[in-house]
């Protein structure tokens, strides 16, 4: 559940609920900042989830992935 897509049906403006998610990709997407959002897909664009991951620094998801199937 996502508040912010929530209010906006509450308030009888859903359109609004993809601003919010933009702003991550805004924030996120600075090269300043260390901690990176990838998202498929939201709520708010009318999946069924919000596929969000959040990555330190170089760390990427493919290198995530090659760990834990070193792991297994």
């Amino acid at each position: 559940r996502c508040h912010f897509v929530s209010l906006c049906n509450e308030l009888e403006r859903p359109q609004l609920a993809a601003l919010f998610c933009r702003a991550d990709e805004v924030l996120f997407g600075d090269p300043a900042y260390e901690v990176h959002l990838d998202r498929a897909e939201t709520l708010a664009s009318g999946a069924p989830a919000c596929t969000f991951r959040f990555r330190w620094g170089n760390v990427t998801p493919s290198s995530i992935q090659d760990e834990d199937s070193k792991e297994a």
